[in-house]
């Protein structure tokens, strides 16, 4: 039987932004009591009184929802991944310039 081998993560840099209100590209909209999905709605256009999510585009052209706060991450290889406020103030520090 072969003995586990483990490897160090080496430490990754990474440029982060915290999505904030006015950064969405719409919402996606929930009746107030059932909850019952209604659908997206842009954020230039009517949108009804009901519970709101806030959504992005991604860079496939999807619908992404997330809540505000949460923190858009960039690795060095330019690809980008969200992760909530909670988990990215945990597992990440701040490095001055």
């Amino acid at each position: 039987m072969q003995e586990p081998r483990y490897k160090r993560k080496s430490p990754q840099y990474v440029s982060a932004i915290q999505f904030l209100e006015g950064m969405e590209d719409g919402y996606s909209c929930y009746e107030i009591f059932t909850n019952k999905w209604i659908g997206w709605f842009d954020k230039d256009g009517l949108i009804p009184k009901t519970n709101r999510t806030p959504y992005i585009y991604n860079s496939h052209g999807d619908v992404e929802e997330h809540r505000y706060g949460d923190y858009i991450v960039t690795y060095e290889d330019k690809s980008k991944k969200w992760i909530c406020k909670e988990l990215f103030e945990r597992d990440y520090e701040l490095i001055e310039d």
